[in-house]
Order: structure tokens, then sequence, then C-alpha cells
């Protein structure tokens, strides 16, 4: 109640002041509710009539008490103005207080992290960590990720009417340790420098990175002040991109005895920010950074089974996490695999069929026919050739049994076939030498070499993803290559995309999946 009293007041002492500023330039002080907002007019009901008004480059407009542009006008607010005739000179709304005329009637939007969506309810967390539960009508788009940084606009029904995906602000970009050796002029120097690369420490030199505005610094899962404040401390930096510059913006100070290792996530208490690994209990916290496909997420998205690398701080007889990365990836597709009974017209029988189902092959009992379209993808590893559909299919002059009982991974939009891959029936089972690798594209040359980084592979023997192969690259040269769920080219795929491999022991690229946005 002080704060707010003191913005109150700070906010009536400056109207105040403008009051016989604004008469003596035939001005005039205003309150109301902005009703619509078009292009360059604004229309603002204000004692039972809606005006509209012009806004100009020169109107100021605050909100919260910084600048911002007319785009941050929406239906709902209540504010308080100074015009001069049609055009308006200064708007002001303030979302913080509960003073009238400077903040609207109920909530107007909010910013935090997307946790999730289901059945018409949209789950945001802010920035303090509390989670807003909010109505999710069908007819509004939902643009963003799990993990994505948003502004949720929401009426006077407490509906969202619009969500807006604030880019980059939520990309975790790097993540390094070392000592905290000076700041100045809000630039960090980090000493005994290590770099987390590819899910290992790769020392580097000396470096110097800006510190966000926002930065928060923790020590034992308590926040502490300022960064100036650790100096002489070796601590662990998190880094984001703002506004294409790399800035430290969570430093946690390392203390007691750091382990870090890799297993699976058998159970969760989101309330009690929990996490239950095979031997251990691990302690979440305001200070943690929770890492998934290069964006930081919270308790809330993390499920059971999932594969996580845990940076542990165990002082004293507690496990608390300043860090918790997900290792597991999953394909944006379907895929399956089988032995290729019978060919038709424009459909195949599968015997044997597998879908990856988590992390682990699950039988298919009945997978019903396959359908192969004039689009279909397919490659002939037996005879190193790429096929065309009716090449593949059987006609009532063409037959072509050659294919029958060969071993074959698909990716499959329902029951037609988007591309596939044939292999001769030398194992049981087709996949005696084939690899499962997540990784992110870092580059490719022309000779048809993928270099790839942030490597895990599943592993059929401990029944989990595990870090590696240390190999950093597979050869794509006559590979699968789907992207959008459509099969595509490797030149297609971005850079820094995250990809889901099948790769033989050679490291050939069998199929190379782009998970998406």
């Amino acid at each position: 109640m002080k704060k707010t009293f003191v913005l109150f007041l700070t906010s009536v002492i400056f109207l105040v002041s403008t009051c016989s500023v604004c008469a003596a330039a035939g001005m005039n002080n205003y309150e109301g509710i902005v009703k619509s907002v078009s292009n360059s007019n604004v229309y603002i009901q204000v004692a039972g009539r809606t005006i509209g008004y012009t806004i100009s480059p020169h109107t100021i407009i605050m909100v919260n008490g910084k600048n911002v542009p007319a785009s941050e006008l929406m239906p709902g607010q209540h504010v308080s103005y100074t015009n001069k005739g049609s055009k308006l000179s200064y708007i002001n709304i303030n979302s913080h207080t509960e003073a009238p005329g400077f903040s609207q009637p109920g909530l107007f939007y909010l910013t935090g992290s997307l946790v999730g969506e289901d059945n018409g309810r949209l789950l945001i967390c802010d920035e303090s960590g509390s989670l807003h539960n909010l109505a999710l009508p069908s007819y509004v788009s939902l643009n963003a990720q799990v993990g994505d940084l948003v502004k949720v606009y929401i009426d006077d029904s407490g509906c969202v009417y619009l969500v807006n995906k604030m880019a980059g602000n939520m990309q975790y970009a790097c993540l390094y340790r070392g000592k905290l050796s000076s700041v100045v002029s809000n630039s960090a120097q980090i000493n005994d420098t290590a770099r987390f690369d590819n899910y290992r420490w790769r020392d580097e030199d000396v470096i110097r990175l800006p510190v966000s505005d926002d930065v928060k610094v923790y020590k034992s899962n308590a926040e502490l002040g300022n960064i100036g404040g650790s100096i002489g401390s070796y601590a662990y930096f998190v880094t984001r991109m703002e506004y294409g510059e790399e800035r430290i913006y969570k430093v946690i100070i390392q203390s007691g005895y750091m382990k870090e290792y890799v297993d699976k996530i058998e159970g969760i208490d989101s309330v009690a920010g929990r996490v239950t690994l095979p031997e251990t209990d691990v302690q979440l916290s305001p200070g943690s950074t929770i890492l998934k496909d290069g964006k930081m997420i919270t308790v809330d998205n993390l499920k059971e089974d999932q594969t996580v690398f845990a940076l542990l701080d165990r002082m004293g007889n507690k496990n608390s996490a300043p860090l918790l990365m997900v290792l597991d990836r999953q394909p944006s597709v379907r895929i399956v695999r089988g032995k290729i009974d019978s060919i038709n017209s424009t459909t195949f029988d599968a015997d044997h069929v597998y879908e990856i189902d988590g992390n682990i092959w699950s039988r298919v009992s009945n997978p019903g026919e396959f359908y192969v379209n004039d689009d279909t993808y397919i490659i002939d590893y037996i005879n190193d050739e790429k096929l065309t559909p009716d090449e593949f299919l059987n006609d009532r002059y063409d037959r072509h049994s050659e294919y029958t009982d060969k071993n074959f991974y698909a990716v499959v939009d329902g029951d037609e076939v988007v591309g596939m891959a044939m292999y001769d029936s030398h194992t049981d089972s087709g996949t005696a030498n084939v690899r499962f690798i997540n990784a992110k594209l870092d580059s490719i040359d022309g000779n048809g070499r993928m270099s790839i980084k942030d490597i895990t592979e599943y592993s059929n023997l401990t029944d989990k993803w595990t870090i590696g192969p240390g190999l950093g690259y597979v050869w794509i040269g006559n590979s699968l290559v789907i992207k959008d769920g459509r099969a595509s080219e490797t030149n297609k795929i971005k850079q820094g995309s995250y990809v889901y491999i099948l790769a033989d022991e050679n490291m050939n690229a069998i199929l190379v999946v782009e998970r998406g946005e």
C-alpha cells in the first residue's frame, strides 16, 4: 500500500505541475478509457461519450513511466491525457497502481514465459514467478512455443484476445563458468573461463560481456544484490541475446560442492519445486535455470522420464540445482520402421512395424496400409539410388518384387508416407547398427559433411539419452531430409536448428528431421 500511495502522489504532483503549463498553452486534462485504436487515431470514452484524437510523432505516450510507441495503446486501458483540440499531446497509463486515471480497470496485459496451453486455457509464468491461468478462446492465434517470452493482452472479461511473441528475450545463448574479475561500466570480465559446449566444458580466454539491466545474482538459492558485490567469486554465468547482443542475465555463485551428472526424471513436484532423480531429490528455486531446446522453461514444463543434465550444489545435506538442462528432444514427425510384406498399386503392407514413442520403439499391432503418393521421397540404400514412386509400386505391367522383405524407415503423416529409406534384410530388425542422435546444426560444407553440436545419443542399453558421441559431424550426401513435415533438402535446414538424426555406424545420415520452430 505504501508503494501504491507514493506512486499515486508522484503522479498527482506531476499532473498538478503540468496543469498550469497545459492551461497556459490552451491544453486540457482528461481521464477516460481507450475504446479503439486505428492507425494514428485513438478513440477514448470520456464522461459517457467517445471522442476521437490524433496521435502525432510528437505525442508523448507513457506506460509505467517509460516512453513507448503508439502500438502499446489497446482497448480497455484507463488513461489520463492532455490534448490541444483534436491532437493528443500526452497520454499516460500506469498498470501498477490502483489510482483512478492511472490504471485500467482489470488487467490490461502481462509478460512472462509460456508454460503451456490446454483445453482453452493458457498458462503464463510472469517475471515474479507467479503462474497465471487464462482463458484462451479458440479464435485467438497462439504463435509461440513453451519457453517463449510473450506479451498477453486481456480484455475486460478476463479472456486473452492477443498473444505477441517477444522474439529473442528468452533464448538461452551460452553458459560459462569462471571468476568474476571486475564490473566496469555495466560490463563484466570473467577470468579462468570455460564455455559449456556440446555438453562439455571448453577452456576459453578471458572474456568481457555486457550485463543485462535485468541481471539476477543468486547464491545458495538466495538472490543477492547487484553483480558488483560478487567480484572475486567463482560463478556460473548464463547469457541470453538481447536485441542482437549477448548479455549476462543470470549469475550463480559457486558454493559448497558442485557436481554434474546426467539421469532420468522419476518424479516432479512443481508446487514444492522438487525433481526426483534415481538416487537423489533435486530442489529448484527462483535462482534455478531450466533449459530445453535452447530456451528457458519452468518446472511445469518438465516431464517424467526426460533425461536431464543436472548441475547440483551439494552444500550441506541438500541438493539444490542452479542449472537443469533437458537433453530429450523428440522428432517433430511420426517415424516408423518395419519390413515390407507386399506392394500394391498405391500402397504397401508391412510386418514387424514399430514407431518411436518417447525414446523407444513401440510395436504397432495393426499398422494398416501405407500410402505412397506422387510426392513420396524414396531412397534405396541397397542399390544406392533414389526411386520414383512408380519405380517402387506394383501395377499391372511392372512388378517390383525385389523390394519385398526389405527393411525400411519411414516418416508418415497419418497413413501417408512422406519419405522412406530401404535397407537390406541382413538382420531381423534392421536396426542393429543404427544410431539415434539429437543435435544442433552448426554448418554444412560442400562435401556433404554436417557439423553438429550439443549432441546426445540414445542408448538402447541404458534406455536413455547420453552425452555424445564425441564425433561432431555426420555425412548427409544421400540422406532423407524432412522439414516442416515434408521431404526437403539439406540446404533448406537453418543453422542453429535442432535436428533428429538416424545414422549408421559410419555416421552416414539415413534420416534428418528438422525440429522446427
